[in-house]
């Protein structure tokens, strides 16, 4: 079970360029100060989603707008077409994180059953996925906005398993976030691959069964 942001599609590369395009477009100067600001603020908001604080509609709803609100005194009239540009904007950038492509290719040709598990939003992911190939890889593609819950929620899993071939005892949840992918996993009771590049130090709750730090390395613990 794959997550698909920073893990299989680079993300933030993606994120880079939507940004861009945000900021120009509501009159903001693109510099690191403001991305630092939004960044902390996008994080500290995706953080309260996972937790169940708020709603993935406030967030995407609100994200953009209450950070220019809050940070930078600039009123929007229609958030909603804040986040309808942005997922139109991140929804064309697809570029892949090195190894991702072998890998899948890899673990078809062995036979494994492959799932995608994403909290991202249902229309950017399916059409990041149609854009870059590695839809073809996978039998079913799991989103959060669809099922009703998200990583790392337990009904998530819980969801994944009852409309899948999947058997939880044989399952492996892949991912780079240790707060959504890893600590779910961690509550669905199924062994986890921590995809983890710049070989970060693990100050969570969440407790990986294996780190990869590339995508070649993954291979030793398939055959263990």
């Amino acid at each position: 079970m794959f997550d698909i942001d920073d893990n299989l599609l680079d993300f933030q590369a993606s994120e880079d360029i939507a940004l861009g395009k945000m900021f120009t477009y509501v009159g903001l100067e693109d510099s690191p100060e403001v991305r630092a600001r939004y960044h902390r603020y996008n994080r500290a908001m995706w953080s309260s989603l996972e937790k169940g604080y708020i709603s993935r509609e406030y967030l995407f709803l609100k994200r953009f707008a209450s950070f220019l609100d809050k940070i930078y005194d600039i009123q929007v009239d229609n958030p909603q077409t804040l986040d309808d540009k942005y997922q139109t904007w991140l929804s064309q950038e697809h570029r892949l994180i090195p190894g991702a492509l072998e890998t899948l290719q890899t673990l078809k040709t062995q036979g494994y059953h492959l799932y995608v598990v994403t909290n991202g939003v249902a229309s950017t992911q399916k059409q990041r996925l149609k854009d870059s190939g590695l839809n073809q890889y996978f039998e079913k593609v799991f989103i959060s906005e669809e099922i009703g819950a998200q990583k790392p929620a337990l009904a998530f899993f819980d969801y994944v398993f009852a409309h899948s071939e999947a058997k939880r005892e044989e399952s492996l949840v892949l991912g780079d976030t240790l707060s959504s992918d890893i600590l779910g996993a961690n509550n669905a009771g199924i062994d986890s691959v921590w995809f983890n590049p710049k070989w970060q130090p693990n100050h969570s709750e969440a407790k990986p069964t294996y780190a990869i730090k590339r995508w070649s390395d993954l291979g030793k613990f398939l055959e263990a």
